[in-house]
């Protein structure tokens, strides 16, 4: 487990934090905490669109937030994905405190 960090003055960051800040998407995060699942698990799990947990699904994976972490044959020999959130938590850092951070790990290792 590791932690997402992210600059909090970037476009990243507005799109994570508008992200995060939905409803759906949270929901989703929480069950990838608990084990990894697919779109289609998710769905039946949280008793939403197929479609909107795809949107949400590619989003938190394009913000690196959310990963695929296996791959399996479903059926119809259709190639399903498994997310998985293992992250630690996500930090939104000023520059000047991601220097330091930086700093800090670099003299520390």
């Amino acid at each position: 487990m590791d932690f997402h960090v992210v600059d909090m003055f970037s476009e990243e960051a507005k799109t994570l934090a508008s992200e995060i800040g939905n409803e759906t998407a949270r929901k989703i995060l929480k069950e990838l905490c608990k084990k990894p699942q697919s779109i289609t698990e998710l769905s039946k799990e949280l008793g939403i669109p197929v479609s909107t947990v795809k949107y949400h699904v590619d989003r938190l994976v394009d913000l690196g937030v959310v990963r695929v972490v296996r791959r399996r044959l479903g059926k119809r020999l259709k190639d399903v994905r498994i997310y998985i959130y293992d992250k630690r938590a996500i930090v939104f850092l000023s520059p000047t405190d991601r220097s330091e951070l930086r700093s800090e790990c670099s003299t520390s290792g």
